[in-house]
């Protein structure tokens, strides 16, 4: 979450003390500090005044201020509730509570008291966008919306909000919306290479390759020490097969990051599309080193593994990629299960497909696999059994259909075949032909 800078503090403070015409000689040596930043100095200024009966708002303000900057967020959140409670009518009391709630972990109060003065301050731009960032905080990015659209209605031309909001866009997916403004924010502010690099991810994610390597290289020839670009541009290549060119921009760059974990797996990933297997597990091997649970490095090593014939290294490449990421957990036993498969290991290969299937249930693919296995261990009837449950689970996967047919062919069962060939011919062809040429 974007937080309130001291000098946005500083001027609450003052706009607050000559609006009630109440700045104090008594607070200037405390004032002074502060704009020097002397927190502890400022501490032990103002506390004799707040210990006195003339104490004003604007000496527990200085007060809870030096607090929060010493790190005590919890004693400064209780001068904010105190000047909250006594100063209901003042705004700037509310942000600064809300201000030290965030600094103290404790977001959804922030939430609740910037609720309380959006309620209160209807017209303050101020409030709705402290409230649209103590939503992001919370990564409750669709309730952030609506804060920060009402602050841009307010201030149209504001590219700090219109950059949150994109990112809350891009953040539910709405890629579409994110790079509109990001488009905007570049037309206004061709200078702003953020959202320059933003609008070229966005348009990444939207398959727009060719606009996203437009945006991304003029990214690169305007700012030549950016790193984090390098890769999205890299990406934007390789998803554009181009993929010399991706490789060479990824090898300059890890000659001078050697140290990048993620250039050398995009690296990697690059000269595995441009069919340098050998080249790609040397890249996976060196992110692998400087990032040991890297888990995408294991999987895409492993495929390298498997393409070059090495089955036993991409067996374990794919079972410490197991390990490390839940979500690569179901492809890396389905994998596991095919390369089993082709050793004639049946009861390891069926093993394998059910510890998929029980990760992922509900995809088809996994499915469909164990189904390729029946056939090809001659398990015919047992194919036919499963696949036809899963063709009642999946009643729209067509890929269900080749090994089922298969297996109903091998059983004599030619007149389902024949019904699956019908379904299959208009829509995929070489399947339905598969299943033709092993009823001759």
């Amino acid at each position: 979450m974007q937080r309130i800078s001291f000098s946005f503090f500083f001027v609450i403070l003052l706009t607050l003390c000559s609006s009630h015409g109440l700045l104090a000689q008594s607070l200037d040596p405390a004032l002074k500090a502060a704009r020097e930043q002397r927190w502890a100095d400022v501490l032990k200024l103002v506390e004799p005044i707040t210990a006195s009966k003339r104490a004003t708002p604007q000496a527990w303000l200085l007060k809870g201020m030096a607090l929060g900057q010493l790190g005590k967020h919890a004693e400064a959140c209780e001068i904010g509730q105190r000047l909250v409670r006594t100063n209901p009518s003042s705004l700037q009391y509310y942000l600064f509570l809300a201000e030290n709630l965030q600094k103290a972990k404790e977001i959804d109060s922030a939430i609740a008291v910037l609720k309380d003065a959006s309620v209160r301050f209807r017209d303050s731009a101020q409030v709705q966008y402290a409230l649209g960032v103590a939503y992001m905080s919370a990564k409750e990015w669709e309730l952030a919306i609506t804060p920060l659209e009402e602050t841009m209605m307010r201030r149209p031309d504001n590219a700090n909000v219109m950059m949150l909001l994109a990112e809350c866009y891009a953040r539910l997916e709405e890629h579409a919306a994110a790079a509109d403004l990001y488009g905007r924010i570049a037309d206004m502010q061709p200078n702003n290479l953020a959202a320059r690099r933003a609008l070229g991810v966005t348009l990444l994610q939207m398959d727009q390759v060719d606009s996203s390597i437009v945006v991304l290289r003029g990214v690169m020839k305007d700012d030549p020490k950016d790193r984090a670009v390098v890769p999205t541009y890299a990406a934007a290549l390789n998803a554009a097969k181009r993929y010399p060119e991706a490789i060479a921009v990824l090898r300059q760059f890890v000659q001078q990051y050697p140290g990048e974990a993620d250039a050398w797996y995009n690296l990697g990933v690059a000269q595995q599309n441009a069919g340098d297997v050998d080249s790609a597990v040397r890249s996976f091997k060196k992110a692998i080193v400087i990032r040991p649970s890297f888990a995408d490095a294991y999987f895409n090593m492993a495929l390298a593994y498997d393409a070059r014939g090495f089955s036993e290294d991409a067996l374990q490449a794919f079972q410490r990629a197991a390990l490390l990421k839940k979500d690569l957990a179901a492809a890396c036993y389905n994998s596991i299960a095919i390369i089993y498969r082709s050793q004639s290991k049946i009861d390891e290969s069926l093993a394998a497909h059910k510890q998929a299937m029980a990760l992922a249930p509900d995809d088809p693919r996994a499915y469909v696999a164990l189904g390729y296995t029946y056939y090809i261990a001659s398990m015919f009837q047992e194919g036919i059994d499963f696949l036809e449950g899963a063709r009642k689970k999946f009643p729209t996967d067509l890929d269900i259909l080749t090994p089922l047919g298969q297996c109903y062919v091998r059983t004599g069962k030619f007149e389902e075949a024949r019904a699956i060939i019908a379904t299959l011919t208009p829509v995929k062809p070489s399947a339905a032909e598969s299943i033709r040429e092993i009823m001759k």
